[in-house]
């Protein structure tokens, strides 16, 4: 082979190199990216029990109670729960003075009346006092209700 020839073939080959390694052609436009794969289906939902509800149970009766010097304050409130559950109950005042019976009480159906009684602590002297009830359905449930006592 002359020199010539052997330049050529030199040619050739490097260009057949550099051709290979390519990734092959060059687009004229760009193109468009290939589909993500659809996602995986969810598993099967496991049924749930269904979540009950519990309502909170209900006092009602008078909240205030104003009477002459010495007269006990006697409350006579109704403890109901809309779901039907016992409900158990407290009292506590927010003054320390004076006598409150009871002060709690065990669990009780819905539809009970409770009688509290706050006792001032004198016959002679002006009382002012309140009284949180707190009512407790058998499964957790909470309401309070507020009573006031005046004496003068």
């Amino acid at each position: 082979m002359n020199g010539t020839m052997k330049g050529t073939w030199r040619w050739a080959f490097v260009c057949m190199v550099i051709a290979s390694s390519a990734c092959g052609p060059v687009p004229s436009s760009p193109t468009t990216p290939p589909l993500a794969p659809p996602p995986a289906a969810a598993p099967a939902a496991v049924a749930e029990p269904p979540v009950e509800s519990n309502s909170r149970p209900l006092i009602s009766g008078d909240d205030k109670c104003l009477s002459e010097l010495g007269v006990e304050h006697v409350f006579d409130l109704t403890l109901t729960d809309p779901d039907g559950d016992d409900i158990s109950w407290r009292a506590a005042k927010h003054q320390p003075q004076g006598i409150l019976t009871p002060s709690a009480g065990r669990a009780l159906p819905s539809g009970s009346v409770i009688r509290i009684v706050y006792r001032p602590p004198s016959a002679t002297e002006a009382d002012e006092n309140w009284i949180d009830v707190t009512a407790t359905d058998a499964r957790g449930a909470v309401t309070r209700m507020t009573l006031y006592v005046q004496n003068r």
